[in-house]
């Protein structure tokens, strides 16, 4: 839908905080700052995925399981082993100010949304509101899950069985040279392998917010742009298979002395007090 005025963003449009919709229900969203663009992202997040951003908030603090019982258990363990609530609001201090004014802006637009339409707010999440530590904590356990996973599995190589279960995700993505393109321009090519449900199902979305602009996808739940490109750059990810973590033995109670890493290496290791 474009706006009356002409071009979207322009006319009666300028100055106004506004959301079209193309052909396939893609939100494309005009406005005259990075706060205002940001609210607007929450509110059609919320819009497009009421439940799955509410279950992503859940993940983020540990809580899943009260709604999906224990398929979400293991999840859930992960988040409160470490800490991603609690620790998130513990260290607030550390959000840069104007982070933290975007995130406030994202999740004013998110309640917004709830308030607005309740009718589209699970029962069992009625009564609530959604925070900014909860947009972060969510935010951690995707982008440590990584780290998490590895680590779990060099405890698992050490013999322990850690007693949850790591993901199992695989991408690629490369970039194509411009003189090997019929246009004459570097072609950014991104291949996710995520499904289409669950908290890793991609959200699409264009924004032009002042000094925030581009086009990709996000997470139900986060803001920004997680991947996609502007008039400046493209950006992908994928999980590489780089070693991100590492995992070790303590001995409680013995002399300093040398302990051995789960994946055969050494370290110090020493009494706890």
């Amino acid at each position: 839908m474009g706006s009356p005025a002409g071009l979207p963003g322009t006319g009666q449009d300028a100055g106004k905080t506004v959301v079209y919709r193309d052909t396939w229900g893609v939100p494309h969203i005009y406005a005259p700052s990075t706060e205002a663009g940001l609210y607007a992202m929450g509110w059609a997040q919320a819009q497009d995925r009421p439940e799955d951003l509410l279950k992503n908030m859940l993940r983020g603090m540990g809580q899943l399981a009260s709604v999906d019982g224990l398929p979400a258990l293991s999840g859930d363990r992960i988040a409160l082993m470490w800490d991603l609530y609690a620790g998130s609001r513990a260290r607030a201090g550390d959000i840069r100010p104007d982070v933290l004014r975007h995130l406030r802006a994202f999740v004013l637009g998110i309640n917004g949304f709830y308030e607005a339409h309740p009718e589209d707010v699970p029962a069992w999440w009625r009564g609530r509101r959604v925070d900014v530590f909860m947009v972060v904590a969510f935010s951690r356990l995707f982008l440590q899950s990584y780290s998490f996973d590895d680590g779990l599995r060099d405890v698992a190589r050490g013999g322990v069985d850690p007693g949850i279960a790591a993901l199992s995700r695989m991408s690629n993505q490369f970039v194509v040279s411009p003189h090997r393109t019929a246009v004459g321009a570097p072609i950014l090519l991104s291949d996710l392998h995520l499904p289409w449900d669950g908290p890793f199902r991609w959200w699409e979305c264009r924004i032009h917010a002042g000094a925030l602009s581009g086009s990709g996808f996000t997470l139900a739940g986060m803001p920004y742009i997680g991947l996609g490109h502007n008039e400046h750059v493209a950006w992908a990810m994928t999980t590489g298979g780089p070693d991100t973590a590492g995992a070790y033995t303590l001995h409680l109670g013995r002399p300093l002395g040398t302990g051995t890493t789960a994946d055969g290496g050494r370290c110090g290791s020493g009494p706890t007090p």
